[in-house]
């Protein structure tokens, strides 16, 4: 994801979505921390060739992308999201949670430009060749701080900020049941992402 100064806002729910205290996800962000012109940094998701993202997203079996756009670029209301990437059942899931917080939500289905269904946008490059995209409307992380600075975001989250990153956790678990979700077999019997095998 791209954060800082490039996407603002994307950065915390970067830092929430994979680690609150309840489990932690490996994850990857870009972040511009120039004075003026972080958009200059801006590379898309799909011409993205970072080493470490890339190994981090290929040696996974599950990758949430987490970008901004603006309400015009989504043709929502001020305050949505829209839900994309190729992995079917993630993007369900991400429907029905941030359904369930009461977020805006848009299907990428309906939207050519910021759907994530490219094979080559890095959401997608994980061990089943599918992942999940989000695109948070700029005026959502700008209510999800009420001090909305590089320096005051830490300190003064509101609720929109945890109803984000908490449904984007939340979609997560369900995942792992998936018949994809195999990663090597002990005795015949599965082991799927976040078992622990007894394995040393």
């Amino acid at each position: 994801m791209r954060g800082g100064g490039i996407e603002t806002g994307t950065s915390g729910l970067c830092l929430g979505t994979a680690g609150d205290g309840r489990g932690v996800h490996d994850y990857w962000m870009s972040k511009g921390l120039c004075g003026s012109n972080n958009r200059e940094l801006h590379v898309t998701a799909k011409h993205n060739d970072d080493h470490a993202c890339l190994s981090t997203v290929r040696s996974s079996l599950n990758a949430l992308s987490l970008h901004g756009c603006t309400a015009e670029q989504a043709g929502t209301g001020p305050e949505a999201v829209v839900v994309g990437g190729l992995d079917g059942r993630f993007k369900d899931r991400l429907r029905a949670e941030f359904t369930k917080v009461g977020i805006a939500r848009r299907d990428c289905d309906e939207l050519p430009d910021p759907a994530g269904v490219n094979p080559d946008n890095a959401c997608n490059r994980t061990m089943p060749a599918k992942g999940g995209r989000m695109e948070f409307t700029t005026d959502l992380p700008a209510a999800m701080f009420s001090v909305n600075t590089r320096a005051g975001r830490a300190g003064s989250t509101t609720r929109e900020y945890g109803d984000s990153f908490g449904a984007c956790r939340a979609a997560l678990p369900a995942l792992h049941e998936g018949p994809d979700q195999v990663v090597l077999r002990v005795r015949g019997s599965p082991v799927r992402e976040g078992e622990r095998t007894g394995l040393r």
